[in-house]
């Protein structure tokens, strides 16, 4: 019987109730325009993703981004996880600040736990992609799966990531970093939400289209040949270290689709 096995946690996320532009306008101080040095540094990085990310982005589009990246301007027709990265929050509170705030809906928030650590791969070049994910990683979707949910007068709303697709993902993700000898990548530092997420992956679809025991099979490969180091080995050591315990979940989500087809 299903009540057997342990639910998720659950945790309540609490947004602010306010419109966009009152949002922007309490977020504008993490753009420090009076600071020549900050705009001097802002520009030398729009240079960069103007070169690497949007070089072939249609130039009305690139001059919109622009305006949202040096000055904060409203991020109208921008890719929520674009303006998401290009924020210049530099701490947890204004992280938080952000995720709350009323630049985001609950659709929007949903998307950011459980897209951004993928999608935001297209600006791994810039020099704070890793204290951006980081960040992100340790304050928002953290070190355990649970269920994050928001309430209005009306419904409640789950925000966290589907746990299939998730793992899918990092699957996906994990197995085309091992295999391409990437360095760094914000899930290396996933693994533990991975093991807690696996005994709740249980949409079949997808569950299906997750290649859990062909990453296993890869690192123990990549491991024998000697050739990872750095933090792609740090990462590929601890999956193989930990390969029961990753087994073990992903078991008990098996375990639980056995027993909602015996009470079906």
């Amino acid at each position: 019987m299903m009540s057997n096995f342990e639910e998720p946690l659950r945790k309540e996320n609490i947004p602010r109730d306010e419109r966009k532009q009152q949002a922007l306008e309490r977020l504008a101080y993490l753009w420090r325009t009076d600071s020549p040095d900050w705009n001097a540094q802002r520009d030398s990085d729009w240079k960069l993703l103007s070169e690497s990310v949007y070089d072939e982005t249609p130039r009305p589009e690139r001059e919109c981004i622009e305006a949202y990246f040096k000055y904060g301007e409203s991020p109208k027709h921008i890719p929520i996880s674009t303006s998401f990265f290009l924020t210049p929050y530099e701490s947890v509170e204004s992280l938080e600040l952000l995720f709350n705030s009323g630049v985001l809906s609950d659709n929007d928030r949903r998307s950011i736990l459980s897209y951004y650590i993928f999608s935001s791969t297209k600006f791994a070049e810039c020099d704070w992609y890793e204290r951006h994910t980081t960040l992100f990683v340790e304050t928002l979707l953290g070190d355990q799966y649970c269920e994050i949910y928001e309430v209005d007068s009306s419904r409640v709303y789950i925000i966290s990531p589907l746990p299939t697709l998730w793992c899918l993902n990092f699957c996906k993700h994990a197995i085309r970093y091992v295999d391409n000898n990437i360095e760094w990548h914000p899930i290396y530092l996933c693994i533990d939400y991975l093991i807690t997420a696996l005994p709740f992956a249980l949409d079949d679809e997808d569950r299906g289209r997750t290649k859990l025991l062909k990453l296993l099979e890869l690192v123990t490969t990549r491991l024998a040949e000697g050739t990872l180091s750095g933090r792609l080995l740090t990462f590929a050591s601890e999956l193989k270290s930990r390969e029961q315990e990753i087994l073990k979940a992903w078991d008990i989500g098996e375990q639980k689709l056995a027993a909602m087809d015996k009470e079906s």
